[in-house]
């Protein structure tokens, strides 16, 4: 069986990893010069209540044997609207970080596979494989081969805005912020990944690359944020859905079938979840669409959840509805109101 998977991200190296479990060595083409991610982001993997696991890291040792070691536990979580703040300390989950570190997400993903990568290969299309590999997996992150197809739906367009910043950090804490004012209908948030380093990220629905500036800077306004910052870094991002994530011998896994669904995760758990669900139905001949019927399930979910925000009126939902979205909802909670201060210079490094 020879398998070709395109793109070497999170999706394509879980797909790679459970190919190679059961003893098939797939072929990998990534664009890039190394697996995995070329940004620094940290972000969330929440602990459930609504799906069959509370745990994710538990879930995808016992369903997947895939072991990962976050950068913490996820204790604190603040949440800023324009009248209020909520804090909620909890055990919420946990924050992994994306980059090219050791300790990365697809630096872990990457050292528990041994098949080839070819480097630096840009595929277009998939029939510049289809003559030569009985299979194909779409890994790619985006949607272009899904376009080339006549199959991609359009949803949702934000543009990220993503800062490395320098200071003292609480580690274990997100904040997060939702104001229409600088975010529109999305939201930004703050992860420190050290005490000393942290990284501070705008999303934005329906903006171009030179609004954004504007956005960023009415959002370091009316956060008070007073860091330095070591770096930033831009990327688009594109939401939508195909209508079959299998086409003949061709699987869509991931961000590149649209299975964006975990808040603040960029779809880490639905990636890995649908890698390793195509490579077992190619595996066993068992239909994909069936086997990840759940994951659509909950894209759909977070869809309505992304829609309720774009129609709350004052961001007070936006608190209420992000906290629904998370377990120890009895736990305590401190409510505090903003407080007026003066709004120093943010300094930028060259």
């Amino acid at each position: 069986m020879k398998v070709a998977i395109i793109g070497a991200g999170i999706s394509g190296l879980a797909c790679a990893f459970e190919f190679e479990r059961n003893g098939i060595i797939p072929t990998i083409f990534e664009k890039k010069s190394n697996p995995g991610d070329t940004f620094d982001l940290n972000i969330c993997m929440f602990n459930t209540t609504g799906k069959s696991y509370r745990d994710p890291l538990v879930y995808l040792k016992k369903q997947y044997n895939i072991e990962l070691n976050p950068l913490s536990h996820l204790n604190k979580v603040t949440l800023n609207t324009p009248d209020k703040q909520t804090i909620l300390v909890d055990n919420f989950g946990y924050i992994f970080k994306r980059g090219i570190e050791e300790y990365s997400l697809g630096s872990q993903l990457a050292s528990k596979i041994k098949c080839p990568i070819t480097s630096d290969t840009y595929i277009h299309n998939t029939k510049d494989l289809s003559n030569n590999f009985d299979y194909i997996v779409v890994a790619t992150g985006n949607n272009n081969i899904a376009k080339s197809l006549n199959i991609w739906n359009y949803e949702l367009s934000t543009r990220i805005r993503i800062a490395t910043i320098l200071g003292k950090f609480e580690t274990g804490s997100l904040i997060l912020w939702f104001d229409k004012r600088f975010a529109k209908d999305c939201y930004g948030y703050m992860i420190a990944h050290s005490p000393k380093e942290a990284i501070l990220t705008l999303i934005v629905n329906n903006i171009s690359y030179s609004e954004m500036e504007y956005y960023f800077k009415e959002f370091l306004l009316f956060t008070k944020l007073n860091y330095k910052i070591n770096g930033i870094t831009e990327l688009d991002f594109y939401t939508g859905f195909i209508n079959t994530m299998q086409i003949g011998n061709t699987y869509f896994i991931g961000n590149s079938g649209g299975l964006v669904e975990d808040f603040l995760g960029y779809g880490v758990m639905n990636s890995i979840e649908s890698g390793v669900l195509a490579a077992r139905s190619i595996i066993n001949n068992k239909n994909y669409n069936i086997a990840i019927q759940p994951l659509i399930n909950d894209v759909n979910h977070f869809v309505e959840f992304r829609n309720k925000l774009s129609d709350s009126k004052n961001d007070v939902y936006s608190t209420e509805a992000f906290i629904s979205r998370l377990p120890g909802l009895k736990s305590s909670y401190h409510y505090c109101e903003s407080q007026e201060t003066k709004v120093p210079e943010v300094q930028i490094k060259q």
